[in-house]
């Protein structure tokens, strides 16, 4: 079928479904259309309709407009401004994107990937209490401007307001919305100046809109953990100044591209639970600030770059159930001072346990289970579950001194407490609790930014309590 569409159609006043997509069909809306008061669905996507869309919806006039539910004209070229649509008090579906619309809109209901501009407010939507999906996406000039106290009629499924100018500020109308499964945001008036970003522990499934944070130059915080997103990180390239990083327990796959030489700031990084594959990058090497890494139950593979011995703060990595393999490399002794977890296990090294671990002073937790690692162990190590205790572990000899019961290395910890420590103390307090917290309590920026700090926290505490279980199970074994 090709040309215009044929005037049959008006003998068919039972018709309900009408399916003419990719058809080559050409012109406009037969005016007999709108005398079809059992239709219910017109598909006309990927034609060649042309025309004003305020003339093809006037052919839409008469009995079809109390039934009329879906209505796709997508893929046209149809030109004009938007036209009144309160009269059609059933439509649910309307698709106009891919056309050449242009004009403002004033007080009716805008469509993506277009040229609309104008104000649009919640006066355009009150008498829409059918609609399920709304888009308007893809229109730059577009203002949407709802009140804050505005309880929508309708309950939507699919909601878009990206590339538009929706922001600054938060629409709260979206908390009234709880059957909403799709939707896509972005604030474009606040992008720059964003400096954290927390969608973590929601339901967002699909691709992040990574695009909306090109611009967001000044970020330090972004935390997407928790979600079912997929999608690729190239956007990491245009962040900068990330401190803390987190993607954990999303569906990220693929490769992690190697630019980390452009976030060298970064001291917090977590891609646990995720379906990353690849070689580790060897720009790991740059993160010379990093402290906590955690690549945990991902399908990476091949050896730990060498590169990574300039990570001279890292504090804890955790690396295991993944598909790394290789000799344990010496340098980790040397390279990583400050470490105090190292979690290698269910992976796929193999050899000696080299010596040089034994330079890691700090080091309370070493899994480096379910390996190919031989059982030869070196001297330096102790602890449980190793039959050598550890010299903190061997008892005191008593003493009449009132402390005579601590440990060497709880003596060791509490060597340096004096009365002017106490002093020194009391004052910090004075100065720190006021000096701290009364920022935080002026400036309403910094109380979001405190919790946001305060979540990372989770983290560190995992790190303590697996050196305290370390150390427990070091002393029950000593009676």
């Amino acid at each position: 079928m090709s040309g215009p569409i044929p005037d049959i159609f008006a003998n068919m006043v039972s018709l309900a479904h009408l399916y003419l997509f990719e058809a080559g069909l050409e012109g406009g809306i037969p005016s007999c259309f709108g005398n079809m008061s059992n239709l219910v669905d017109i598909y006309l996507n990927k034609n060649n309709l042309s025309g004003e869309l305020s003339e093809l919806m006037m052919n839409l006039s008469g009995p079809i407009e109390d039934n009329l539910q879906s209505l796709d004209l997508s893929w046209n070229s149809i030109s004009g401004s938007f036209p009144n649509m309160s009269r059609f008090s059933s439509l649910t579906w309307l698709v106009l994107n891919t056309n050449q619309l242009n004009g403002s809109i004033q007080e009716e209901l805008g469509i993506g990937s277009n040229f609309f501009g104008g104000i649009i407010t919640e006066v355009s939507m009150s008498k829409l209490s059918q609609l399920q999906v709304l888009d308007l996406s893809s229109n730059p000039s577009l203002i949407v401007k709802f009140s804050p106290h505005w309880v929508p009629p309708f309950q939507l499924q699919s909601l878009r307001l990206k590339h538009c100018r929706s922001g600054p500020d938060f629409p709260l109308w979206l908390k009234t919305q709880k059957q909403l499964i799709a939707f896509l945001l972005w604030f474009a008036g606040i992008a720059r100046n964003l400096l954290y970003l927390n969608t973590s522990n929601n339901q967002i499934i699909g691709v992040f809109p990574y695009s909306a944070l090109r611009h967001s130059l000044g970020t330090v915080l972004l935390d997407l953990s928790r979600n079912n997103i997929f999608c690729s990180i190239d956007f990491l390239c245009h962040i900068k100044h990330l401190l803390l990083l987190d993607l954990s327990d999303n569906n990220l796959s693929g490769h992690i591209p190697n630019y980390f030489t452009q976030i060298e700031r970064l001291k917090y990084l977590n891609l646990v639970n995720n379906n990353f594959s690849g070689k580790i990058p060897h720009s790991f090497g740059s993160l010379s600030a990093l402290s906590l890494l955690h690549l945990r139950n991902n399908s990476f593979l091949g050896e730990l770059p060498t590169s990574m011995a300039y990570c001279t703060n890292l504090v804890m990595i955790d690396i295991g159930e993944n598909r790394l393999t290789g000799k344990v490399l010496a340098w980790i002794g040397e390279g990583w001072p400050q470490l105090k977890v190292l979690i290698l296990r269910f992976s796929e090294f193999y050899g000696c346990i080299p010596s040089n671990l034994c330079g890691l002073a700090k080091i309370q937790v070493l899994d480096l289970s379910s390996n190919k690692i031989s059982r030869v162990i070196p001297n330096c190590l102790c602890g449980l579950p190793l039959n050598k205790s550890c010299p903190e572990d061997e008892p005191r000899p008593d003493s009449n001194s009132s402390n005579s019961a601590l440990s060497k290395e709880d003596a060791k910890d509490d060597g340096f407490i004096s009365e002017g420590f106490y002093i020194a103390l009391g004052l910090g307090l004075i100065v720190g609790f006021w000096g701290i917290v009364g920022t935080i309590l002026l400036n309403k920026a910094m109380q979001y930014a405190f919790v946001e700090v305060m979540n990372t926290v989770e983290d560190f505490v995992y790190v303590r309590v697996e050196i305290t279980k370390a150390r427990l199970l070091r002393r029950f074994k000593n009676g």
